[in-house]
């Protein structure tokens, strides 16, 4: 007897229960296994494997889960996870799932989100919205109903070059004029205080060292320094020369100069 779908969504299900299910979806061959709506803590899948499923649904759990560990090799055909608003704060997918497509788990409670994903070649979504991920980039990612696989997966690959130090970057210094953006370049520089120091046209633009920023963590810092003039009729040309990869200093006053 073939059963397409198993329901067991609502029942007050716990963790007692899930061998039972499990045996039931395996003898019938069930294809899809609707476990959404109970209320499972920490799941421990046990038991022969599940050839025949594809899809897996415990969405919208009543406990907390802190943990949630999918062993794949009890699941080798599984296609889709839904795991949407189940309360779990950590998420394993233990081996290799070829055909899974689909894994939701918008709306828990992870800090952390790690996948290998060389081994779920055929995912195509990925969602992790309304996470509490600690990782800024990640969480940068996240957009409601949205799937952030191909940032995820983009991110990781980026990750496994390891990191390389950065020793060349742009300082920008721009305000208003007369306010002290040359005077205070120059403090940075080690150089002394000119009250007469002439405002500048345009941009300037020079270098600070490792010598002049001692406390910088790279050995080799090169740090240009775009000096903008603060005049009104030079503010049209700025915008050609901001860019989003440096360092601002605003130096600003509301006085007139």
């Amino acid at each position: 007897m073939l059963t397409s779908w198993l329901y067991y969504n609502g029942k007050n299900l716990q963790n007692k229960d899930l061998a039972k299910v499990l045996e039931e979806a395996r003898a019938n061959k069930v294809e899809s296994l609707d476990l959404s709506k109970n209320s499972f803590s920490n799941i421990s899948f046990s038991g022969e494997p599940l050839p025949d499923l594809k899809v897996l649904d415990i969405s919208y759990n009543q406990a907390e889960m802190a943990n949630f560990v999918l062993p794949a090799a009890l699941f080798p055909n599984l296609a889709y996870l839904f795991l949407h608003e189940s309360k779990i704060k950590n998420f394993e997918i233990r081996g290799s799932l070829p055909r899974l497509h689909t894994i939701d788990l918008s709306k828990n409670q992870l800090v952390k989100f790690e996948l290998s994903l060389e081994n779920f070649l055929a995912l195509e979504t990925l969602y992790l919205y309304k996470n509490p991920i600690e990782d800024t980039v990640i969480r940068g990612f996240l957009k409601d109903g949205e799937s952030c696989l191909t940032d995820i997966r983009n991110y990781f690959l980026e990750l496994e070059k390891g990191e390389i130090i950065n020793e060349k970057a742009k300082l920008i210094i721009v305000g208003n004029g007369r306010v002290g953006k040359t005077s205070l370049f120059k403090k940075l520089q080690g150089l002394g205080f000119d009250k007469n120091e002439i405002y500048t046209h345009g941009i300037q633009i020079g270098k600070l060292e490792k010598t002049h920023l001692p406390e910088a963590k790279t050995e080799n810092l090169n740090l240009n320094v775009w000096d903008f003039g603060g005049q009104e009729i030079f503010y049209a040309t700025h915008q050609f020369f901001l860019s989003d990869d440096a360092v601002y200093i605003l130096a600003w006053t509301k006085e007139k100069m």
